[in-house]
């Protein structure tokens, strides 16, 4: 298990590291001037030039990356450009807003997805089944920003039951949870049914049940523990989805998330709070990628077994 995790977490490291090559570069080879959108149509071009100067603008790519990624292992990420602060400490302030969405719309869709699926699987062929099919596919195929906009029409303003927007209270956090999650309950809920299908057909339940033991116990007790495995790694893989998914629910109600951050943080070229940002996101997404790993372990034992042999 030691090896194990070192070698995961090695590969985590690797690809972080690829996250800060890929948003350093392609930030730098956007269009606009920092520095000149800084100091807006009161600056001159001297004026522009020493703070490009001065933010080591004029320097090669190379060289500024660097310099990025000496900050970096420093924990240093510089600071923002629009708010003049550290950029680590404008992200933490807004992160909180982007977990508690993700979150909420992670523990609904699994609340409602897994049973749906299951129940879908269990009545194979029946009008259930058929009912989940069609709600999979409408919330595969309707955009975030559509089912946000319904929801506000039709819950919030026509029956005044929810806000529109806002942050602080539960209320405020139904209509964006249910516009996150919606579409991840429709590719759960077909993943979980697929996943139970393929394992209730296996040998080793044709086994158990030809020993007695009653149809619920053979599903609940030995059929989901290995079809959720595949359920579990997509969910993890969602995370990351839904962090970045986000930003347009957060445009949509107003939640001041990292999703709304990072738009006004492009707008106005602030790349320190855009790596911050893309970082923290990924390294969100990979850290919970390693920990499913490692929960496979516990949940299959023959992971283990094949990770050392290899």
């Amino acid at each position: 298990m030691p090896a194990f995790i070192a070698r995961r977490v090695g590969q985590a490291a690797i690809a972080l590291f690829g996250v800060l090559m890929v948003a350093f570069f392609l930030l730098r080879v956007l269009p606009g001037d920092p520095a000149a959108l800084m100091l807006s149509e009161f600056g001159t071009p001297e004026q522009i030039d020493d703070l490009r100067e001065s933010m080591g603008l004029n320097e090669p790519l190379p060289v500024q990356f660097l310099a990025f990624i000496g900050q970096v292992l420093t924990g240093d990420f510089g600071e923002s450009l629009a708010r003049h602060r550290p950029a680590l400490v404008v992200v933490l302030e807004y992160l909180p807003a982007t977990l508690q969405l993700a979150c909420a719309a992670l523990l609904l869709t699994v609340l409602v997805a897994v049973p749906l699926g299951t129940l879908a699987a269990l009545r194979r062929g029946t009008w259930v089944d058929g009912v989940v099919s069609v709600l999979a596919v409408l919330g595969q195929s309707m955009p975030t920003f559509w089912i946000g906009i319904m929801l506000i029409v039709f819950v919030a303003a026509r029956t005044g039951w929810l806000p529109t927007s806002g942050y602080g209270g539960i209320d405020n956090l139904v209509l964006p949870t249910l516009t996150l999650a919606f579409a991840q309950i429709a590719l759960i809920s077909r993943l979980t049914r697929s996943s139970v299908l393929d394992v209730v057909s296996q040998d080793y339940l044709r086994t158990a049940r030809s020993k007695g033991i009653g149809e619920n116990r053979v599903i609940f007790a030995h059929g989901l523990r290995n079809a959720v495995l595949p359920v579990i790694t997509m969910l993890g893989l969602q995370l990351g989805a839904l962090l970045g998914g986000a930003v347009v629910t957060e445009a949509v109600f107003g939640w001041p998330g990292i999703g709304s951050l990072l738009v006004s943080a492009i707008s106005s070229r602030d790349y320190p709070v855009v790596q911050v940002v893309i970082l923290l996101s990924a390294a969100i997404f990979i850290l919970v990628n390693l920990l499913l790993d490692l929960l496979y372990g516990v949940l299959d034992p023959r992971i283990k077994l094949r990770g050392r042999a290899s």
